[in-house]
């Protein structure tokens, strides 16, 4: 199993808070799903989290309210943040702090008067975040036909949302480079990430087969998965346990397990326990 797997710090963070909260007599609320893994939110759903969904948000700032909302690691926009601090209810912010800092970057070259680029998913929560910090006038490029659309008229800030393919950002860059766009940029990929990215790499390398344990929406967890599928085509993503088949393995393979920043290690050591009961002589 990958001793690097598991929650990044901006995950273990919001976590271990709501987990305090928990403990507390007023209910706990996230807005959205706290994390991009299913089965860590039914753990914490079981202790007693509830979550809020963002269209539930203007009925739900009416009335006092004796609870607690916690906002997410993926962060919010300045506009929902202002329309939370006017509920009657309390607040408590988990957005992570690299996520955090691209927030203020987006917002600094904007007022500069920079066209800012995010390079990641459009509908992904933390990039709809980071938008907000620019008015919603961010070019999120998801593929390379996105570049089409680029001004090259304005001076650009290219950014990367924090769980972005560092391979994917980087010929972002060549190709502005190479079609002569005047730009800044700042890697704004999560350290975290890039030395995970390294670590499963030579897991993939070293084994048979690869399992890479997280959730279907988590963008880090398919990143993890294409770096392994990429240099061991016998690499497979699941969620749970369940999914794992008997056909992907034999007795004498060297199986890796790895996981999303989103990932519980319970989890990975539940698809480990999985396995040896598959294949009792390993």
């Amino acid at each position: 199993m990958d001793p690097g797997a598991g929650f990044c710090p901006g995950v273990r963070k919001v976590i271990q808070k709501a987990e305090e909260l928990l403990k507390e007599p007023s209910p706990v609320y996230s807005l959205g799903q706290l994390i991009h893994n299913q089965e860590e939110i039914q753990r914490l759903q079981d202790q007693g989290l509830n979550v809020l969904d963002h269209s539930q948000i203007p009925a739900f700032t009416e009335n006092p309210r004796d609870i607690t909302l916690l906002i997410r690691a993926h962060g919010e926009p300045p506009t929902m943040k202002d329309v939370l601090q006017k509920g009657k209810f309390r607040l408590v912010d988990g957005t992570c702090s690299i996520v955090r800092s691209s927030q203020k970057l987006a917002r600094q070259y904007y007022e500069n008067g920079f066209r800012v680029v995010i390079v990641g998913k459009k509908n992904h929560p933390e990039t709809i975040g980071i938008n907000g910090y620019c008015q919603n006038r961010a070019i999120i490029v998801e593929q390379m036909e996105d570049i089409d659309v680029l001004p090259s008229q304005i001076r650009l800030f290219v950014m990367a949302q924090t769980t972005t393919h560092p391979s994917f950002f980087a010929s972002v860059i060549e190709e502005l480079q190479k079609r002569g766009f005047r730009y800044n940029q700042q890697n704004t990929i999560c350290k975290f990430i890039k030395n995970r990215e390294e670590d499963v790499a030579q897991l993939a390398r070293g084994c048979d087969a690869i399992i890479v344990a997280g959730g279907k929406n988590s963008s880090n967890t398919g990143v993890l998965y294409k770096t392994c599928h990429d240099i061991n085509p016998r690499t497979y993503r699941i969620e749970k346990p369940e999914e794992i088949q008997d056909n992907w393995f034999s007795n004498n393979d060297k199986v890796g397990i790895t996981g999303g920043a989103s990932t519980p290690p319970w989890l990975m050591q539940k698809i480990k326990d999985e396995l040896l009961t598959i294949f009792p002589s390993k």
